[in-house]
Order: structure tokens, then C-alpha cells, then sequence
């Protein structure tokens, strides 16, 4: 209990102070079980993030994938899946981003089409993650191995039996 007003306090004395690093008070209000602040935080500081860092963009892509994994975890799918996606359009414009960063910028976006429902869209991005996993030479064996139990699990819900259990054995 102390401990979270501790992270509370913390949290709010980052974000009264425009946010150097949104990021820190970020993980300070979820610490403190305070998701909504979190988010607020994102949605009050992405926009000015975006003028700042526009020469900066793999930072800026950080920014809104963190966004989105907060909007998951409060269920918001939709907000989740605009910060994704922006995650995901700035990752692809950058040639010089680290590859692992976009699989799982195509990763979030595929979870969040299948917790929505939208099996095949979510089908597609994982596969793209599962594509873009493969290429990186010396790839985390954990995170390709989450990529294939991605795609099973999506095959799974697809009623694709066979295709569900040929991914989960990769």
C-alpha cells in the first residue's frame, strides 16, 4: 500500500513536470495500478511527442506501442489498435528500424484484430511478424517461438485444425 502511493506520487510528480521521459511515469502509474493515468499520460503527450520527434522516429515508435499495450490492458481495443498501428506505419517507414521492433509493432496489431474478433486480418499481421522474424539473423528463439504460437492459436480460432497444430509444432 505504501509502495503504491510511493509510485503514485512519483508518477504524478514526472507527469506535473511535462514529461521528459513519459516512459518512467508511465511504468510509475502502472506500478500504482493506475492504468487509466497511464493512458492519459500517452494520449495528452503523444500529439506534442509527434512534432518533437519527427526527426527521431524509432523513439516516437516506442511511444505508441507502449501506448497500445496500456489500451489492451484496460480492454480499449480500438484506441489500442490506432496506437498500434501508428506504431506500425512509422516502423515501416524507417529502413533503418530495428527489424524485431516492427514483428512486434505486425504482433500487436494481430492481437488486437483477433481479441476484436477480425480472425483473418489478425491471421495476416502475425504472419507478417512470423515473416519478419525469420529474416532477422540472429532472432530471439522465444520470440519466434511466440510468433508460431501466434499463428496457431489464430488457426485455432479460425477452426483451422491442421494449419493450428502444423504452427504450434514449428
Amino acid at each position: 500500500r505504501q509502495m503504491a502511493a510511493l509510485f503514485t506520487s512519483a508518477a504524478q510528480l514526472l507527469t506535473d513536470r511535462n514529461v521528459l521521459y513519459p516512459n518512467r511515469a508511465s511504468i510509475l502509474w502502472r506500478a500504482s495500478g493506475q492504468l487509466s493515468k497511464a493512458k492519459e499520460l500517452y494520449d495528452n503527450i503523444l500529439p506534442k511527442y509527434a512534432q518533437i520527434l519527427k526527426a527521431y522516429e524509432p523513439e516516437l515508435q516506442t511511444l505508441y506501442s507502449e501506448a497500445a499495450d496500456i489500451c489492451i490492458e484496460l480492454g480499449m481495443h480500438a484506441n489500442a489498435l490506432g496506437y498500434a498501428l501508428k506504431a506500425l506505419e512509422l516502423c515501416k517507414k524507417d529502413i533503418l528500424s530495428d527489424s524485431e521492433a516492427c514483428a512486434h509493432s505486425y504482433d500487436s496489431v494481430g492481437s488486437i484484430y483477433a481479441a476484436m474478433g477480425s480472425y483473418q486480418t489478425a491471421l495476416e499481421y502475425q504472419l507478417m511478424a512470423l515473416q519478419t522474424r525469420q529474416d532477422i539473423p540472429y532472432i530471439d528463439r522465444l520470440k519466434l517461438a511466440s510468433s508460431y504460437e501466434n499463428v496457431g492459436n489464430t488457426h485455432l480460432l479460425l477452426g483451422d485444425y491442421r494449419l493450428a497444430l502444423a504452427s504450434q509444432n514449428q
